[in-house]
């Protein structure tokens, strides 16, 4: 991680309803923007708090996110280099456990990890999910997924809900540093007899994930100094995981924002994001 792991206080659970929302940059300026705008457009008063990683971006990200951050949109945690993926996640995360541990801001029940090329669609997508959870006092949920690395069911990272309570402890592991940052935390889960619940995030359109979206900057910048730059090379097209409809919806939300945000700078998408807007 590069710091100490701060774990979550487990005294923070039971009546927590709090929602933290999780995303982590690097060079994709104009689909984190659009993230953003989805997430106040679409859950307005329901995620308190909206935590984005920057992985030292070139590309204007961080400028924008330091305007949004002052706007109050999101918080920012602004890396002087590329940790990546798994490693920012941890970051956020203790991030969170360490305010947690303050108890001076509304107790957080569940973290809602997003990638930075997802936007949301559906105003009822987290009491759904939740209600779900609650149901069966779930871990981890996310959209149930076949790995054909591991050959086996998993549940999505792209879109995923953790109970830090449960989850965000000494004896399970952090995300790890590769290009699978979930798989040891959620095995971890399972063994543990934590229930890991599917939920069709993606696959009812409660949210569209385009899919790639950080590799597809890494190609067309040529970024070869990222050590994912070989798989962009071949890895770098959308799939919108092969939801039918799911590129049209995202297109015409697209043209939405582009509506709404004409210049892609804080004060449009601070426009709108206000309730009237």
């Amino acid at each position: 991680m590069g710091e100490d792991r701060v774990c979550w206080p487990r005294s923070r659970r039971g009546d927590a309803r709090g929602i933290a929302v999780v995303t982590v940059n690097y060079n994709t300026r104009d689909i984190v923007a659009l993230l953003l705008w989805s997430i106040h457009r679409t859950l307005r008063g329901q995620v308190p708090s909206v935590i984005v990683v920057d992985n030292a971006s070139t590309d204007g990200s961080r400028p924008l996110l330091e305007r949004c951050r002052d706007a109050g949109l999101c918080e920012l945690i602004a890396n002087d280099a590329n940790r990546y993926h798994g490693p920012a996640l941890n970051q956020a995360m203790s991030h969170l456990a360490r305010r947690e541990r303050q108890e001076q801001v509304e107790p957080v029940g569940w973290v809602w990890l997003l990638d930075s090329d997802c936007i949301l669609v559906r105003t009822d997508t987290l009491h759904d999910a939740l209600t779900a959870a609650a149901d069966h006092d779930a871990a981890l949920i996310g959209e149930h997924t076949w790995d054909p690395w591991h050959r086996c069911d998993r549940v999505a990272l792209h879109s995923l809900l953790i109970d830090p309570a449960q989850v965000w402890q000494p004896t399970l592991p952090p995300f790890s540093d590769d290009g699978d940052p979930a798989y040891g935390l959620e095995c971890s889960c399972l063994a543990a007899q934590f229930p890991v619940l599917a939920f069709p995030f993606v696959s009812q359109g409660h949210v569209i994930h385009r899919g790639r979206g950080t590799l597809a900057s890494i190609h067309a910048r040529g970024d070869v100094t990222n050590r994912l730059y070989g798989w962009a090379t071949t890895h770098h097209e959308a799939h919108f995981e092969r939801v039918p409809g799911a590129a049209a919806t995202y297109a015409h939300l697209v043209d939405q924002f582009n509506d709404t945000v004409p210049t892609l700078d804080a004060e449009h998408i601070v426009a709108a994001c206000q309730p009237n807007a």
